[in-house]
């Protein structure tokens, strides 16, 4: 147990300050989304909230994202959003936050399938505009500690 609460802790150092900044990526938008999820949760829970599977698949599709083929970066976020779907023990707030993350995550799975040609410049202009829908809608039902900016 102990060592999965090491492994949370140090996936969320890496993806809480993102939360700081609009991401310019895919995969940003995605951790944006797995991370406030997390942050609420832990908001609501006191910082007694870990949910091993959503760390482990979130960490492996950000280990992998560089290697894996569009299809395997849409699987693995697949994985991720079934992860959110199914937390253990899901109160009435986290069923509010879900759909939000999911929505995020879903997002990112549309940029990953553009119509044409993907480029520098067009994905991070379908990220911002992604990014400031799921900030809008996660703002409005996230706790206070958890909001973006």
């Amino acid at each position: 147990m102990k060592q999965k609460l090491i492994a949370l802790f140090a996936a969320l150092v890496l993806m809480l300050p993102l939360t700081a900044c609009s991401p310019t990526t895919t995969l940003q938008l995605i951790q944006v989304a797995v991370s406030t999820f997390v942050a609420a949760e832990q908001a609501d829970h006191g910082g007694n909230w870990a949910y091993a599977t959503l760390t482990d698949d979130t960490n492996k599709l950000v280990t992998e994202w560089n290697i894996d083929t569009t299809a395997q970066k849409i699987t693995a976020a697949n994985w991720v959003i079934t992860d959110i779907k199914n937390t253990p023990l899901c109160d009435v707030k986290c069923k509010v936050y879900a759909p939000v993350a999911v929505a995020g995550i879903d997002a990112a799975i549309i940029i990953l399938q553009p119509s044409g040609a993907l480029t520098m410049t067009t994905e991070k202009d379908r990220v911002a505009t992604a990014y400031d829908n799921y900030r809008t809608k996660w703002n409005a039902v996230a706790p206070k500690k958890a909001k973006l900016k």
